[in-house]
């Protein structure tokens, strides 16, 4: 007992750390698809619904399997399961650079990759909160923002190493950043401090993201919550994928492409902490209002996107649309919250990032269909703003539905709030 790891002490930062780097590591290569996408078209000719598809599954099935990692950690560990994780996800990226169709792909990177990564992700969900207990909602925190950093980090590495190596090799390297997260899963070592309130804690949220209650599925508020979170993602990942084709079909060069994918990486950051800081107020109506701008500002940009052209005026439009999306993603926690009492909140957490998932995996080929059928990517954006601009309005619809309740919920909100920032995580 005595040898224990301390919770909130030097290590617990360290195994904070080491899941930020982690998550740079891993996402590189999905959250920078849209650097790929353009290729893998040029190589293998198939259209573009059916070349997205690998990029969407490939953001889908970590979210849609973690239930099943969540059972995985708890029965051999989050450290055992995270370096399987890794492993297994290295070798689909590595495989997929021998990809001779989009089928192949299907089952290297989309399916391989999208396993490997579901496990090692959950991991990280479940080791970090373990370490901490009086500053959890910091280190959740820290830990969330690793996200805007992989695109702010990956794009340029990812256009370097498709533009000189090409995408084979570039898969290679791929499993190689994979194969060194998995040293960053090594910090993860259950000799820590534990106290038996946070054992049940911990046995209850795995028993809730495995779906043992129902009493959400009658919660109107709740359910709308998950509507908006669908349709946002359905919209508003097909400029995330895209956009890549599209600017270098408008004349601009791979390395302003990836630029504008590390301007997005610094707004989507900006925005979470901004629009964190505005939801921490004890008003419902800053929260739904924050969430209701972020859909209907994110929805305009990307329906006015086809009537603008250039690097910087691109840019422009991929930093608003940005904002937009990091606005989204620390006010519909807000939100969730104050329809939810505090004993089903985790149990919503988990529906709401799995019934977000099948968004990050209809969006792009949707997006990708239409510029099949149409023969540009015009419509693709109109199409895009006007079902992120419908999710804008209604998630007004919650105030009419929202559950009141007798208990002070800004303590639990500034700390939950940092603990769901990322709404691409399935909470365990």
């Amino acid at each position: 007992m005595a040898n224990h790891r301390p919770r909130d002490g030097v290590y617990a930062w360290f195994v904070c750390i080491s899941a930020v780097f982690y998550r740079v590591l891993t996402f590189g290569c999905t959250q920078g698809f849209g650097l790929i996408l353009p290729t893998l078209l040029d190589e293998f000719q198939e259209g573009k619904a059916k070349t997205a598809w690998v990029g969407s599954l490939a953001l889908a099935v970590p979210m849609t399997f973690s239930p099943i990692a969540a059972r995985l950690i708890q029965r051999f560990g989050a450290r055992s399961v995270g370096i399987a994780g890794c492993l297994f996800a290295a070798i689909g990226l590595a495989l997929s650079a021998f990809a001779t169709s989009i089928y192949f792909l299907f089952g290297t990177f989309s399916l391989m990759y999208g396993l490997g990564v579901s496990c090692s992700y959950t991991a990280c969900y479940d080791i970090v909160p373990t370490y901490f207990k009086k500053r959890l909602g910091l280190a959740i925190g820290v830990m969330s923002s690793g996200t805007g950093a992989t695109v702010l980090i990956m794009s340029p590495i990812n256009e370097i190493l498709i533009t000189n190596v090409g995408w084979r090799k570039a898969f290679y390297a791929f499993a190689g950043f994979q194969l060194l997260s998995g040293v960053c899963c090594l910090t993860f070592s259950p000799d820590v401090e534990q106290d038996e309130a946070t054992t049940q804690e911990q046995q209850q949220s795995i028993a809730v993201v495995l779906g043992q209650t129902t009493s959400l599925r009658k919660n109107i508020s709740f359910v709308i919550n998950c509507v908006y979170s669908f349709c946002f993602q359905v919209g508003n990942t097909i400029p995330l994928i895209h956009l890549g084709r599209y600017a270098l079909e408008s004349g601009l060069s791979s390395t302003q492409t990836a630029n504008l994918y590390v301007g997005f990486g610094v707004a989507t950051m900006v925005g979470r902490i901004v629009s964190g800081k505005i939801c921490e107020s004890r008003s419902f109506h800053t929260s739904y209002i924050c969430c209701s701008l972020a859909g209907v500002v994110a929805g305009v940009s990307n329906i006015v996107c086809p009537f603008i052209h250039g690097f910087i005026a691109l840019t422009v439009y991929f930093c608003i649309n940005g904002l937009a999306d990091g606005f989204q993603v620390s006010s519909k926690s807000v939100l969730l919250m104050e329809s939810c009492n505090a004993r089903e909140r985790t149990t919503a957490y988990g529906y709401l990032f799995f019934i977000t998932s099948f968004g990050y995996l209809m969006g792009p080929p949707f997006g990708g269909l239409i510029a099949d059928q149409v023969g540009s990517y015009i419509p693709v954006f109109y199409a895009s703003g006007s079902i992120v601009l419908f999710s804008g309005f209604l998630i007004l619809a919650v105030r009419c539905f929202r559950r009141k309740h007798k208990e002070n919920l800004r303590t639990e909100v500034k700390v939950l709030l940092e603990y769901c920032v990322e709404e691409k995580v399935t909470v365990v």
